[in-house]
Formats: C-alpha cells, sequence, structure tokens
C-alpha cells in the first residue's frame, strides 16, 4: 500500500481534546464512521490524535507538550485529503482565535526533514529538480547517493545536519551546482520519507516517524517567525 501524501497546517494554540472532538462528532452524528487514537511522545514533546473518517480520509492533529509559551505555534495537523484537512482548518478558525496557517514545503523545510532522517542513520537520498528553462528543453534534474555515499560522506562529522551541511556543499564542490538555491521538486530519503513541494510521504506510516516530522515542521515554522518579528525590530523606519 502506497503513503499517504499528508498535507499540513499549524496553529498557534494547542489544540485540545475538546476542541478536536467537537470536529469529530459532527461526522458521528451523520452516523458516518470514525476512529480515534490518541498517542503521546514524550522525547517529542508531541501529544497526538489520529483520527480516521471512513471515506474521507485521515487527520493527524500534534500539539507540542511541553509548555513553552514563548514559541508562537503550537500545533500541527496533516491530512491526506485536501478538502478534510481544510474543514478541519476552517474548524479551528470558526471555534477559537487561533491563527492557522498552511504550511509550503520549500527548500529549507524539505532539507531540514531530510536532516531529522539522516540523523537517525545513513540511508541512500535521491533529490529532484523540475526546472523552469527556456523553450522547456530541460525537464528534469536527478542526483542519486547511496547509503555507501552518504556514509562516507558523515564518516567523522557530528551527523546533525548531513543533507543541508554535507551532501548539498559537495554536490556544490563537486559539480558547481547550487543544489540549495534550485526550487526541489522532490527528496526521498530511503524507506524512511518523501518529501515535496505539496506535501510530506512517510514510508510506512510510521507513527513515530509522523510526529517526529511535525515536531520539525513546528521547529522550522516558529524559527521562521522568531527570525521574522527579529527583522521588523531592527529594521529602522524609514
Amino acid at each position: 500500500m502506497d503513503a499517504q501524501l499528508w498535507h499540513s497546517w499549524v496553529a498557534t494554540q494547542s489544540v485540545s481534546e475538546e476542541l478536536a472532538n467537537g470536529f469529530i462528532q459532527q461526522f458521528q452524528r451523520r452516523n458516518m464512521d470514525v476512529s480515534t487514537i490518541n498517542c503521546e511522545y514524550s522525547m517529542l514533546n508531541v501529544r497526538q490524535i489520529d483520527v480516521n473518517i471512513k471515506g474521507l480520509g485521515n487527520l493527524i492533529v500534534c500539539t507540542r507538550d511541553d509548555g513553552d509559551l514563548q514559541q508562537q505555534f503550537q500545533t500541527c495537523f496533516l491530512s491526506d485529503r485536501e478538502q478534510l484537512g481544510m474543514a478541519f482548518r476552517n474548524w479551528v478558525a470558526e471555534n477559537t482565535t487561533f491563527f492557522v496557517e498552511r504550511v509550503v514545503f520549500g527548500n529549507a523545510l524539505i532539507s531540514l526533514i531530510a536532516d531529522y532522517f539522516l540523523k537517525q542513520r545513513s540511508q541512500a537520498i535521491k533529490i529532484i529538480y523540475m526546472p523552469t528553462t527556456h523553450d522547456n528543453h530541460l525537464k528534469k534534474l536527478q542526483v542519486d547517493f547511496s547509503q555507501p555515499d552518504v556514509e562516507a560522506l558523515r564518516e567523522g562529522q557530528d551527523g546533525e545536519r548531513v543533507f543541508s551541511e554535507l551532501i548539498l556543499p559537495y554536490l556544490y564542490d563537486q559539480t558547481g551546482i547550487r543544489a540549495e538555491k534550485l526550487p526541489m521538486a522532490e527528496v526521498r530519503v530511503h524507506h524512511s520519507v518523501l518529501v515535496r513541494s505539496d506535501g510530506v510521504k512517510i514510508l510506512g506510516n510510521d507513527k513515530h516517524a509522523i510526529a517526529g516530522t511535525t515536531a520539525e515542521i513546528l521547529a522550522f515554522v516558529n524559527t521562521q517567525c522568531k527570525s521574522a518579528e527579529e527583522s521588523l525590530i531592527t529594521t529602522p523606519s524609514e
């Protein structure tokens, strides 16, 4: 069975079980088959609610559980159906004062997710670009690193950012291609994750890996938000 492509949103406050249940009850009142699973991942500081609505898709709600109110965005939710994800997004927006934002998987976030999975162990990786060129003569660029290649690159290194600090610089040194500048269409870490500009697939649908991915998304969005706020503070007014 092919892994789901998860679309993603973030919200500025914690989504409680009560709020999630209010959304779920709409479908239960229509006698629709709804199943839920609650999980906690203490090492990731994430609480997770998995919802399956038969015929409509799956929804996963992950909320930070460390009480760090300095982080503006507290919740990340995923859905394998655009319609269901937007329905939950609208429910949250209509029933709370939360700000809810769609997650865009650009190069920086794709690199962060690849780093997360490669930090755990060396794996083969594939990078695909679909460039827009004059007369459309160049349609696709693909770069492959085998597991032994990745292992050799990380030898003697700390292994925290294998993709962004080892693989991409190596690609530039050897080819002159600024791989981090070209828009990435797809990055696949073998047997673990596939990230595209429109979403993320967790290969094998491992629940702990899904929780880890949402934690990385929240960390990224909060870092971007903090950088933007600091920029506003330090930029002199004209």
